[in-house]
């Protein structure tokens, strides 16, 4: 039964869909027709509209406010406008608004969805199809609600509705396209290649498919437009055109351009986001501040010009870089939903590796107002190597991704682009001449127009007495340049040698350049070098940078690489020497952005003499990037350090142990293995030099939080530890206390549980003398795994609740992860499903703010266990698949080892163990000092059929004794061994094993990775094999009770399973037939939970059982 709701209903109607249908065909006008939906769902999505239903050609649609409705109506029409702008098709709908009270009802099938009837429904309907195409008609009332939305509404008099008594007072809401809309202005770099380019001819093909994709990104869909060609092509022109008409239309544009000289991490975001937060407005910036911190700061430092927010939380730079990522998508997310953004990356052939895994961070980031981008490169600088062909192999896998690859102009694109120098149309020589142009140049935009200036300051081109324009008599189709660098030169040479010097000097600094640091170079005065800027730039050569005073930039790359084509190697050298030593001495205290700069400088001057300068500025260059949150860069510049370092006569090891560190810390960050043997490289040459806080320093990095790798002991690592605890001596200090902790970790799997309880308590003991909430939760994390053994674990239960809270105050995302995920272990160990879910929360929301992938991979096989504990079997193994992914492409060396425990605990559960017979022979074989995997392998062979193989696993073990430390792994290898002894019937194996399990019946079976339910489980089954029905029976009452609290259905089903069991040789045993039907009880109870969840195993067991009891 409905209820009645106030609301505001808009209908659209796709107009002269049916003629449209036999004008394209079925194929193509069903295409439009789902793109034009698309459109409406983007707009009414930002308005804050829901769908109810599809009409066939439109929507009906509601909204939570009048207003709303209006804004999301207006911007359907606008939406429809901007896309017909650029198509060649148009499309035209009509909508229909009315508001007031309606009935509101549940969809039987789907309670989430709601449809509505009544009054304003019939109106907003009827009004839809009297208006025309692109109209909107509204009744008055909606007029009324919303006169202060700023639209303007025109009365069309009282209209008859079909349905309605009395005619109904109507309005035409007026709307047009968005002009203006931005509040940010056009990047003055755009502006300046738009201007410079002159008129814009052609690519009407290519602008099409931009509009295609602009039109997806406003529906809602992410786009990446990558457009590659060969130098001079035209793709910064495309692109360039196409975001001036965007911005025209209201949109955002931001633009960044990659520089082959400058070296400056993330360079086309800090120039895009830039321009953004320089001109947002306060209230959106303000609200992003307090929900992400100032960490978009780290990348933009005019975020701290307008905002002075808090300073956020400290944590590790990998942290940092990933939440740095985070808030850039939600900053240009929620731009988005102000005005549409568009995004130019110009000339990705340059980029840097942090700028591309920025990009190809966003372009996988869900975002509800994603950004069109838009990236060029030139395909003829990208070889193999080069780090922008990984990321196009990976964009390839992700969704929307569009490839253009620009060819040259036509015949009659370049005729255009002559006869629109003068505006006059070309004769039949002109045009033969355009054709001969076209032929030589393959229509190269750049190389034409240069040619085409050169032959004018020539005087090669003429006008007839009409003003057409003609082939002059002097040129012949032989006498046009053979490349575009010659056309430059040639028209450089014409400025005069003093040019030439200057222009010589600006291209060995960059493609952008600064009047003062040129002069510098030159050694002559500002005044003198402008005249000659000035000259180029009247002959098109260089131009001044927008927004930036006494800044040039060459016209295109090209013209800069003229420049220096003729330079020898030597002369070359000495500029760059000079420059490197000019920008010093401008700014001789830090060089700060210009490291990387400088660094370039040494390293293309550097000789003999220069070479300690030069691994200093490199090394500095390298700090600097790694400081910006940008290893990538870092370990360039590190590697460049080190071998520049390996050449000299006498390197000095100091200089190289800490380039070692800088360049493992970097390797870590970016997921390269080869963090190891770098850090433990320069740990060796620290006790070899003396060098205590680089010994330190490398020991920490050398490790990822807990064991480096499940079940092998790293002794390298522990050697390193050592002699780093020995360096810093017996006092209290941070460094000692995490050491301490590190080590216990690392020595996991061959040190005593004595001497790892005793690492842990002297480093906990030291971190709280220290009085520090950071070092005391990261020690506790730290030690985790180690010291998990159930004899402690109600002593370590309070630890890690106030892990946790520590965590909270430090506020380190990445400290609190992990104080969570051990509190969750101990919640699981204590069969504290309360706890483990709230921990689970915490994980998954700070992993996906963080987007790290070492923590989503952590999450998500802890939410695989999860899923298995609820009994979704599929689910469990949906999650542990992609855990395996994510933990296999961020190099986690026990991916496979995590995802097969969990794939197995999923097959045991179904009944399908003897699947993986061979890979769990395989497993234990290699893992043959686990007992986990020992058992593990004894139970499939049991469920295999293979009894025999089963047997002597199962005596090989007896003969080892089952009792062991009482560590993470012990409860699931004694739960596994008691499955086994129960389906071999082994009495003697039993009796030996069901007294160790007692003392520790009220914790679970748990690894970190699975979870298989309280101990007091596998006792109360090797009792009832035992015939100690009485203890069975009370073992089986606790275990019972803790599948009902934790809502286990698989515990649930083998406990009364198990039961069923224990009533049946009761029954037997005391001839008791009541007992009988008791079991049959049990067992169908065990019978329905397996077939409802998929515990084959269990279902086949509880067969078995009914058909043991009814016989």
């Amino acid at each position: 039964m409905g209820r009645s709701v106030s609301v505001s209903v808009v209908f659209t109607d796709l107009v002269g869909s049916t003629e449209l249908a036999s004008r394209l065909g079925p194929d193509e006008s069903e295409q439009l027709r789902q793109a034009h939906f698309g459109l409406l769902r983007g707009a009414l999505a930002r308005a804050g509209g829901t769908e109810v239903k599809n009409l066939g050609d439109g929507l009906m649609v509601v909204f939570p406010s009048v207003t709303a409705a209006v804004e999301g109506a207006v911007a359907m029409q606008q939406a429809i406008g901007h896309r017909n702008r650029r198509a060649r098709d148009r499309l035209e709908v009509r909508i229909g608004i009315a508001t007031g009270d309606a009935v509101e009802e549940e969809d039987e099938k789907e309670p989430d969805r709601k449809d509505y009837f009544g009054e304003p429904v019939v109106e907003a309907a009827r009004l839809c199809a009297l208006a025309g195409g692109g109209e909107i008609l509204a009744t008055d009332v909606v007029a009324t609600l919303a006169r202060h939305s700023g639209h303007r509404f025109v009365p069309v008099g009282d209209l008859e509705l079909k349905g309605l008594p009395a005619p109904v007072p109507a309005v035409r809401v007026e709307w047009a396209l968005r002009r203006g809309g931005s509040s940010v202005p056009l990047p003055s770099r755009l502006e300046s290649i738009v201007r410079g380019q002159g008129e814009f001819v052609g690519r009407d093909e290519e602008l099409a498919l931009l509009g295609d994709a602009l039109d997806a990104v406003l529906a809602g869909e992410p786009r990446t437009v990558v457009v590659s060609g060969e130098p001079g092509v035209g793709k910064t022109a495309v692109v360039a055109e196409f975001a001036r008409a965007a911005h025209e239309d209201g949109l955002t544009v931001l633009y960044g351009r990659c520089d082959e000289e400058l070296a400056v991490p993330y360079q086309p975001w800090v120039e895009a986001v830039g321009h953004l937060v320089e001109h947002v407005g306060d209230t959106l910036l303000g609200e992003h501040v307090e929900e992400h911190g100032m960490l978009l700061g780290r990348l933009v430092p005019q975020l701290a010009d307008r905002w002075h927010g808090e300073a956020s939380a400290a944590t590790d730079p990998e942290t940092e870089r990933y939440l740095m990522y985070q808030a850039v998508c939600a900053f240009l997310d929620a731009a988005g939903a102000e005005s549409p953004i568009v995004v130019v990356l110009d000339d990705l052939h340059w980029s840097d590796a942090p700028s591309l895994a920025l990009l190809r961070h966003m372009i996988a980031a869900p975002m509800a107002n994603p950004p069109l981008l838009l990236g060029t490169y030139r395909d003829t600088d990208v070889g193999r190597g080069h780090p922008l062909v990984d990321t196009l192999a990976t964009l390839r896998r992700l969704p929307g991704l569009i490839r253009m690859e620009l060819e040259g102009l036509s015949e009659e694109a370049v005729a255009a682009l002559i006869e629109g120098r003068e505006g006059q149309q070309l004769t039949e020589e002109g045009r033969a001449f355009a054709r001969e142009l076209r032929r030589e140049t393959s229509g190269n935009p750049f190389f034409t127009r240069e040619i085409l200036r050169n032959l004018a300051e020539l005087g090669d081109l003429s006008r007839d007495e009409l003003g057409e324009w003609g082939r002059g008599g002097l040129l012949e189709p032989a006498q046009l340049p053979e490349s575009v660098l010659e056309v430059v030169r040639q028209r450089v040479d014409r400025l005069g040698e003093d040019v030439h010097r200057t222009l010589t000097a600006a291209s060995i600094i960059g493609r952008d350049f600064e009047l003062v640091l040129l002069a510098r170079v030159l050694g002559e005065s500002e005044d003198a070098v402008l005249d000659r800027l000035e000259l180029a730039q009247q002959a098109a050569i260089v131009e001044e940078v927008g927004g930036k005073e006494d800044r040039f930039t060459f016209v295109h790359a090209l013209a800069q690489h003229t420049m220096q084509a003729d330079l020898s190697s030597a002369r070359r050298r000495r500029l760059h020497r000079r420059v490197a030593e000019a920008i010093e001495e401008l700014w001789p205290d830090e060089p700060g952005d210009r490291a990387g700069e400088v660094a370039r400088h040494w390293l293309a001057a550097v000789a003999p003499v220069d070479a300690e300068r030069a691994v200093r500025s490199v090394c500095r260059a390298g700090d600097r990037a790694l400081d910006a949150l940008a290893p990538d860069e870092a370990l360039r510049w590190y590697r460049e350090a080190l071998e520049l370092l390996d050449d000299a006569p006498d390197p000095d090891r100091g200089l190289r142990c800490r380039i070692l560190v800088s360049m493992g810390t970097a390797q870590k960050q970016v997921g390269d293995p080869a963090y190891r043997e770098t850090l433990l490289e320069a740990a060796s040459l620290a006790q070899q030099v003396g060098d205590t806080e680089s010994l330190v320093e490398a020991a920490l990095t050398n490790n990822r939080g807990y064991h480096s790798n499940s079940g092998v002991t790293d002794h390298e690592r522990v050697a390193a530890l050592e002699a780093a605890l020995e360096a810093v001596g017996e006092e209290d200090s941070t460094e000692r206390a995490l050491l301490l902790a590190t080590l216990c970790a690392e020595s996991n799997f061959h040190q005593s549980q004595e001497v790892l309880q005793q690492l842990a308590q002297e480093s906990l003991d030291m971190a709280r003398r220290l009085g520090d909430p950071r070092t005391t939760s990261e020690v506790l994390s730290r030690t985790r795994v180690a010291v998990h053994f159930l004899e402690t674990i109600e002593e370590r239960f309070p630890l890690y609740v106030e892990s946790r809270r520590l965590a909270d105050e430090v506020g380190d995302p990445v400290v609190v992860f992990h104080a969570a995920q051990a509190l969750l272990w101990v919640g699981a160990v204590r069969a504290d499903m309360a706890t483990f879910d709230e921990q689970l929360e915490t994980m998954v929301a700070v992993s996906e703010r963080v987007g790290q992938p070492i923590l989503q991979w952590l999450t998500r096989y802890t939410e695989a266990m999860r899923a298995a504990i609820a009994g979704d079997l599929d689910r469990s193994e949906q999650l542990a698949d992609e855990a395996l992914k994510i933990g296999g492409d961020s190099g986690q060396p026990d991916a496979v080892t995590f995802w097969g425990g969990q794939v197995m605990r999923v097959r045991q559960m179904q009944g399908r163990l003897p699947e993986l017979l061979d890979f769990i022979t395989d497993l234990a074989a290699v893992n043959s000092e686990f007992p986990v995997f020992r058992a593990v392998h004894t139970v499939a062979a049991s469920h295999a059929g293979d009894g025999a193989t089963a047997r002597k696993l199962l005596e090989e073990e007896r003969e080892r004794g089952f009792d062991g430390p009482h560590e993470m792994q012990w409860g699931t290898a004694m739960t596994l061994w008691a499955e086994a002894i129960v389906r071999l019937g082994h009495h003697d194996a039993a009796a030996e094993l069901y007294p160790l399990l007692v003392p520790f019946e009220r914790f679970t079976a748990f690894t970190g990775l699975t979870y298989g339910g309280p101990l007091s489980y596998p006792a109360g089954q090797l009792a009832v094999l035992l015939g100690r029905l009485d203890e069975g029976d009370a073992h089986l009452a606790r275990s019972l009770g803790v599948a009902e609290q934790t809502h286990d259905p698989y515990l649930l089903a083998g406990t009364r399973l198990t039961m069923g069991r224990s009533q049946l040789a009761r029954a037997r045993r005391d001839g008791d037939e009541s007992l009988v039907e008791r079991a049959v009880e049990a067992g169908d109870a065990a019978l329905d939970l397996a077939r409802t969840h998929g515990f084959g195993g269990i279902e086949a067991d509880a067969r078995e059982l009914l058909g043991s009891a009814r016989r």
